[in-house]
């Protein structure tokens, strides 16, 4: 996870993306392995055109809003609801969250 955050760093700063707290953040999951609630706190939601300015090779969108973490997970939320996620899709964004974030520091 510390290298896909890395290079989200660089990534970031050479586009000059403005929310320095949310960089400084990042630096700080790089130092230490972030906890459920850090990587939970780095999500920031953001419609579909937001997230392809800043992450143009992201993953690609079904929907129009989506959450995006540290180290570049997405999380989308559908038209019904849902919170969608290559591993699962449930009702609940923090049951989302949870696995998606178990799933990454078993990596």
């Amino acid at each position: 996870m510390k290298k896909l955050i890395l290079e989200e760093i660089v990534s970031l700063k050479r586009q000059n993306f403005k929310d320095r707290s949310y960089l400084q953040k990042l630096q700080q999951m790089v130092d230490d392995t972030p906890s459920l609630k850090q990587w939970r706190d780095s999500g920031q939601l953001m419609n579909r055109k937001e997230y392809e300015h800043y992450y143009p090779t992201g993953r690609v969108l079904n929907s129009d809003n989506v959450f995006r973490y540290a180290g570049g997970e997405v999380i989308e939320l559908t038209d019904s609801g849902m919170f969608f996620h290559p591993d699962v899709t449930a009702n609940s964004l923090s049951a989302v969250e949870e696995i998606v974030y178990n799933n990454l520091i078993k990596e």
